[in-house]
């Protein structure tokens, strides 16, 4: 029997029962992935805490292109946005020129570029460029600038007397001229695509 008569057994049994038991402590485990993984009501705030930023210095002329290079890029990056305007519907911008530059090189930014890698970059700016004064509406849509560009490569390309003398023997027998100026725009392609295919038989 219990003994109610006593005054303070009788208020410590009253606030055994009214005051609630403690909850158990949560479980917490850290898993092998480093991530932690808890059973109960657990708050981890995290915030705040971010991954550190990586920072890449370039070292122009002794790892990376030099300026004189990096404004070469540009200048062909503009030719190749410029023609993109006025041969395309939807054409690249800016941006998605060099993503794709920087894609083909292995980096994050033209600045990056190894200098080993700048004929690679310079190849394929080029080499777009090409293919967009080929389409058959360049001729029209770029008018004279088609023209200055494909005398500007075949004299670039034809400074050797061997490569020159070629070219002459080539718009001789097959267009009957003697001067790249006298050819139509149909016979400055096929001359621009022979000493292309010159050059890189080389």
């Amino acid at each position: 029997m219990t003994d109610d008569s006593d005054p303070r057994k009788k208020i410590t049994r009253l606030f055994e029962q009214t005051v609630p038991k403690p909850a158990a402590a949560p479980s917490i485990v850290q898993s092998g992935t480093g991530n932690i993984i808890a059973f109960g009501n657990v708050s981890i705030g995290q915030e705040g805490r971010r991954a550190p930023r990586v920072t890449v210095a370039a070292h122009p002329g002794i790892d990376h292109i030099t300026e004189a290079q990096k404004a070469t890029l540009k200048q062909i990056v503009s030719d190749v946005v410029a023609t993109e305007a006025r041969l395309k519907k939807s054409p690249k911008s800016h941006g998605a020129v060099w993503s794709a530059v920087n894609k083909t090189c292995g980096v994050t930014s033209y600045h990056l570029i190894a200098l080993e890698d700048f004929e690679t970059a310079r190849g394929y700016l080029n080499s777009w460029l090409g293919r967009l004064n080929s389409m058959k509406s360049a001729p029209v849509k770029n008018g004279d600038a088609y023209r200055r560009r494909r005398y500007s490569y075949i004299k670039v390309n034809t400074k050797h007397p061997e490569d020159a003398a070629a070219l002459d023997a080539y718009i001789l027998k097959k267009f009957k001229v003697t001067s790249i100026s006298e050819l139509s725009n149909p016979e400055l392609e096929q001359a621009y695509r022979y000493v292309a295919s010159r050059k890189s038989r080389r």
